[in-house]
C-alpha cells in the first residue's frame, strides 16, 4: 500500500508540474504576442514621421544636389531650363586630382632626387579644387592624430586617478561646449596675434632668441603659408580632445579588470598590458572615434572661415569653404554640389576601409 500510496503522490507532482509549465508557457507566449504587438503598433505609428522626415530633409536634398551635377545651374535659372553637361564637373574635378598627384609627386624629395617633370598637361582641369581636398585631408590628419592620441591620454589619467575625477571631466571636456566662434577669435587674436598675442608677449618676456621663434613659425602663425594649417590644427585639438576622452573613458571603464590581472600575473608591465589588454579591447572604441573624426574634419569649415577665410595663399582653402563660396559667392550650384558629393564618396570610402582593417585586425587577434 505504502508503495502504491508514493506512485501515485509523483504521479500527482508530475500532472502538477506538467500543468503548471503549460500553464507558464501559455502566459509566456500570450506576453510575447502582446509584447510584439505593443512593438509593432509603435513602429507603424512612428514609420511614417520618420519616413517624412527622411524623405524630406534627407532622401530629396541628396537626390537633388546629385542631380544637379549633371547640369550647368547658377540657382537662379529655372529647372526647366537647365543646361545639361554630363560628367563635365567631375572630369574637371578629377583631372585637377590627378594634376595635383602629380605636382606633389614631382616637387617632393624623391621627384627633386630623381629629377623627375610634369608629363600630364589637362587644360581643364581645377587643380584649385583638388588642391581644396589635399588641404582638407591634410587637416584631417593633423587633427586625427592629435585630437585621439590626447583623448586617449587624458581618458588614461582620468580613469586612473581616485581623487577629483569629475572635476578632471569638466575641466577637459569644458572646451567642446564653448561656442566655436569664440574659440577661434580666442586663438587667432589673443593666443595668434603677431603684435600683441599671448604667445607673442611671453615669447618676448622670457627673451625666446628669434631663430627659435621662427622655427616655431611664429610669431605670424597665421600669416604663414607653412604654418597656418598646423595653428589651425592646434586650435582644433585643443577644443574637441575632451570629446574623445569620454568616449575612450566609456571604452576603458567597460574592460574587465579580470584581464589586467591575469596580465599582471603573467608578468606583464604597465607598457605590455597597456598594448595586448587595452588597445585590443578599445577597437570598438577606437573605430567609432576615427570614424567620426574623419567625418567631422574633413567638413571643417567654421575656423578656417573664422581664422584665415582660406589665406595666407590658399594655403588653409578647404573643400567646405571653397565649395561655399563657390556656391553662394560665384553662384557655381551644379559645381559646388559636385565638390559635396565627391566629398561624400571620399569620406565614405575612407570610413568604410577603416572599419574593414579595424575588423581584419580583430579578426587576427
Amino acid at each position: 500500500m505504502l508503495i502504491i500510496a508514493q506512485k501515485r503522490t509523483k504521479d500527482m507532482a508530475e500532472a502538477t508540474a506538467k500543468t503548471s509549465l503549460k500553464a507558464t508557457k501559455r502566459r509566456r507566449s500570450r506576453f510575447r504576442s502582446l509584447a510584439f504587438q505593443e512593438a509593432l503598433w509603435g513602429y507603424i505609428f512612428t514609420l511614417p514621421i520618420f519616413l517624412i522626415f527622411f524623405v524630406l530633409f534627407l532622401g530629396l536634398p541628396i537626390l537633388f544636389t546629385f542631380y544637379i551635377t549633371f547640369f550647368n545651374w547658377d540657382g537662379l535659372t529655372p529647372l526647366k531650363e537647365l543646361k545639361f553637361v554630363g560628367l563635365f564637373n567631375y572630369r574637371r574635378i578629377l583631372s585637377g586630382m590627378v594634376m595635383v598627384a602629380q605636382d606633389v609627386i614631382v616637387n617632393s624629395r624623391v621627384g627633386s632626387l630623381l629629377g623627375l617633370r610634369p608629363i600630364l598637361n589637362l587644360p581643364q582641369a581645377d587643380t584649385r579644387a583638388a588642391y581644396s581636398y589635399w588641404h582638407a585631408a591634410e587637416f584631417t590628419i593633423g587633427a586625427l592624430i592629435g585630437q585621439l592620441s590626447l583623448g586617449l591620454a587624458l581618458a588614461l589619467l582620468v580613469h586612473h586617478t581616485r581623487r577629483w575625477v569629475g572635476f578632471a571631466r569638466l575641466v577637459f571636456f569644458m572646451p567642446v561646449v564653448l561656442p566655436g566662434v569664440a574659440i577661434n577669435l580666442l586663438f587667432g587674436n589673443v593666443l595668434y596675434n603677431p603684435r600683441w598675442g599671448v604667445l607673442a608677449q611671453i615669447f618676448e618676456m622670457i627673451h625666446m632668441p628669434e631663430f627659435i621663434v621662427h622655427l616655431l613659425g611664429g610669431p605670424t602663425w597665421l600669416l604663414n603659408p607653412q604654418t597656418a594649417m598646423r595653428a589651425i590644427v592646434v586650435m582644433q585639438v585643443w577644443q574637441w580632445a575632451g570629446y574623445y576622452m569620454i568616449l575612450f573613458l566609456a571604452g576603458l571603464q567597460g574592460i574587465p579588470n579580470t584581464f589586467y590581472e591575469a596580465a599582471k600575473v603573467d608578468g606583464a608591465n604597465a607598457l605590455q598590458r597597456f598594448r595586448h589588454v587595452t588597445i585590443p579591447m578599445l577597437r570598438p572604441t577606437l573605430a567609432l572615434c576615427l570614424v567620426l573624426n574623419i567625418i567631422g574634419s574633413m567638413q571643417v569649415f567654421t575656423p578656417v572661415q573664422m581664422m584665415t577665410q582660406g589665406g595666407p595663399a590658399r594655403a588653409t582653402e578647404v573643400t567646405v569653404l571653397l565649395m561655399f563660396n563657390t556656391t553662394f559667392g560665384y553662384f557655381k550650384y551644379s559645381y559646388g554640389a559636385t565638390m559635396a558629393m565627391i566629398l561624400f564618396f571620399i569620406i565614405l570610402i575612407l570610413s568604410l576601409l577603416q572599419l574593414r582593417l579595424l575588423r581584419a585586425g580583430e579578426e587576427v587577434l
